[in-house]
Parts: structure tokens; C-alpha cells; sequence
């Protein structure tokens, strides 16, 4: 059912074949039910026709698909726009015709997230070096910046009397490598067991 609007009312007819007909039941008006108020607005070439918005027009890099209930951008018509593949939707993806004659939201934008003379900067997680510039602008030929594990000296020789077992979870000698010292028997260890 539609909502009041001052000025007019609909009642739910339409013209189907010359016929006045009820738009919930299909069935013809009775010669009594064709018999109009005095003043009253006869039926005409509008009469029975919900009211309508305008025409979405999709966003550049976009699309609109609508669902109309009475008749294209007229009232109860359900719109959503959608964006091409590897745009970002700006707005609200969905938009209803109202009463009023207008969609309830305006026509969202599509945009790319990272546009042409966009700038982006980099950062590195702890125990990792950024390689590069941690700052650049998207374009036809900077490479982007990647992040290496920070090196630490090698252990090369494990203590007199002694053994050194490593472990390298990221890569050889890197941040979060462990070693552990261990003495042989009749020896005895001077410093810490682990080293990270």
C-alpha cells in the first residue's frame, strides 16, 4: 500500500486492455466502482501509475541493477549500484524510490583505491629492514619496497669444550634465530645458555 501524499492518493487501479482493473486481485472494476466522486480526478493517462523518480544513471566504472515493484523508477523500485573489479564503492550501495518522488540516497561513486599519483608509505614490522623508499607514488615504474629480516654475525665457532645448536625460524642468522651453548662434560658454562 502507499503512504499518503498529499494531492493525490492511488488506489490501486490500472488500464489493462481498456479495462479498469484492481492491481491486487486482476479482476475488472464493476460499472458502480467506475462511477467517480464529483471533483474527483477521472482516470486518465496517468491515473492508477505509481509516482516516479528519476533514472539512476551508474558511475563511471560502475553498474546499476534495479528491481521495479510498479513500473521502472517508480515508487517501491529497489536500485543497487555495484563497482567494477578493483574499484572502491564511495556511498550507499543500495537506494530506494519513495513517495516523494526521489531516491532515498544519492548515486554512489566508484573509485580506484590507489589511483594514478597516489602516495603510499611503508613500514616494517620489529626485526625487519625496509628495503627501498618507505614512500612512494603509484605510477608507471616505481617498484615497491619490501621488508628483509635484520642479519646478525654468524656464530662460527662453537666455545672450546663446547657445542652450539641454532635455529633459524625466518632465515639464517636473522631475528628470531636462537642459539644454545651447551658444555662437555667437565666444563663449565661462563655465560647464558640461550642466545636470541
Amino acid at each position: 500500500m502507499l503512504p499518503r501524499v498529499r494531492g493525490y492518493y492511488w488506489i490501486g487501479i490500472r488500464k489493462v486492455e481498456e479495462k479498469w482493473t484492481w492491481v491486487g486481485t486482476r479482476k475488472a472494476l464493476t460499472p458502480e466502482a467506475e462511477n467517480w466522486a464529483m471533483g474527483a480526478q477521472q482516470p486518465g493517462r496517468r491515473a492508477g501509475l505509481p509516482v516516479a523518480c528519476g533514472p539512476l544513471v551508474a558511475p563511471e566504472q560502475g553498474s546499476v541493477s534495479c528491481v521495479h515493484a510498479f513500473g521502472d523508477n517508480r515508487y517501491n523500485s529497489s536500485c543497487r549500484v555495484d563497482c567494477k573489479p578493483g574499484f572502491q564503492l564511495l556511498g550507499a550501495a543500495q537506494t530506494h524510490c519513495q513517495a516523494t518522488g526521489h531516491w532515498d540516497q544519492h548515486t554512489p561513486s566508484c573509485k580506484a583505491p590507489h589511483s594514478f599519483t597516489s602516495t603510499c608509505e611503508s613500514r616494517c614490522d620489529e626485526g625487519f629492514l625496509l628495503q627501498g623508499d618507505h614512500r612512494i607514488q603509484c605510477g608507471p615504474v616505481d617498484p615497491a619496497p619490501i621488508c628483509k629480516a635484520v642479519e646478525c654475525p654468524a656464530i662460527s665457532d662453537a666455545p672450546s669444550g663446547g657445542q652450539v645448536n641454532c635455529s633459524h625460524p625466518i632465515a639464517p642468522h636473522s631475528f628470531t634465530s636462537t642459539c644454545e651453548f651447551r658444555c662437555d662434560e667437565g666444563f663449565l658454562l661462563q655465560s647464558s645458555q640461550h642466545t636470541v
